[in-house]
């Protein structure tokens, strides 16, 4: 395969195929959506284009669940993504509950770490005294 092979194609029967169009794309999506009843709160389909929100806030509720630094899972995930850099992937991190619990876990989990480390490791690890 190479670089101008379209990821998707038309493949009707007896012709060479093709790219398919933005519009039946969008529109077989829409189809499959209403089909399965998948309606966002305001009673609409959800755009494709929701689906790279969906996964990036997810993305980043898992490395939160796995113990990892949110600031060494934003770059990867950004490179991921195919942003320049994590500042444009932030614009798809909606602060979801479930985001929300993870980030709140996470900052309960080190918070409480750090102020109830016994004096002698603080000043080892160069906390606060």
């Amino acid at each position: 395969m190479d670089g101008s092979t379209p990821l998707l194609w038309n493949g009707r029967q007896g012709d060479e195929g093709g790219p398919i169009s933005p519009a039946t794309l969008t529109s077989n999506w829409v189809g499959a959506c209403q089909s399965a009843g998948v309606f966002s709160h305001h009673g609409r389909t959800p755009r494709i284009h929701d689906l790279r929100h969906s996964f990036a806030v997810e993305a980043l509720r898992q490395g939160y669940r796995r113990g990892s630094e949110p600031q060494a899972t934003l770059p990867r995930l950004a490179r991921y993504l195919g942003h320049v850099s994590p500042d444009f992937t932030h614009h798809y991190l909606k602060f979801t509950e479930p985001l929300r619990t993870a980030a709140s876990k996470r900052f309960h989990r080190v918070a409480i770490a750090s102020l109830f480390q016994p004096a002698h490791q603080r000043h080892q690890t160069g906390g606060v005294a």
